[in-house]
């Protein structure tokens, strides 16, 4: 019902709010981006699920989806694997120097991740190939400012 009340806010004043709104929208709306190559290939031995790509301040990562949502709880074998990491892993399962998007695709049919940093790829002609890749050490993740950062408040508790 229009015109009932006296209104709080003129007509134009909510137009030009409602316009500022979309607005902001728009700017902060983006498209999803394409999908990796990696997209519904890696799969969580542990649960099932598909591992998903995650963006994360230390770079990108894959993780399974179960980890990623419901926590460590219900799927407590699943690690995150680095993009750069998985890239190199696949660059040696293939046998090649560097990695190729299109050689994946035509080579690799699924990856399993598996505990203990275990991938197995599966190919298109049946057979798999295993590869144990290493975590990135926690000291390796530090930037200089974090380490000045514990270095200051370890000196402030004393």
């Amino acid at each position: 019902m229009e015109d009932d009340h006296e209104a709080i806010v003129s007509k134009a004043n909510f137009a030009a709010a409602q316009a500022e709104l979309a607005r902001r929208k728009s700017a902060y709306t983006g498209e999803r981006g394409a999908p990796s190559v990696f997209t519904g290939l890696i799969h969580c031995s542990g649960c099932g699920k598909n591992y998903r790509r995650k963006t994360t301040a230390s770079g990108v990562v894959w993780c399974c989806s179960t980890y990623n949502t419901r926590g460590k709880r219900y799927c407590p074998a699943s690690k995150v694997i680095p993009e750069g990491t998985l890239k190199a892993a696949c660059t040696q399962a293939l046998g090649l120097h560097s990695f190729e998007e299109s050689a994946f695709s035509a080579t690799i049919t699924a990856i399993d991740a598996c505990p203990d940093n275990l991938l197995r790829f599966h190919f298109q002609d049946g057979h798999t190939a295993e590869y144990c890749w290493q975590d990135r050490s926690r000291r390796e993740s530090w930037t200089a400012e974090m380490r000045e950062t514990a270095r200051q408040r370890a000196l402030a508790g004393r």
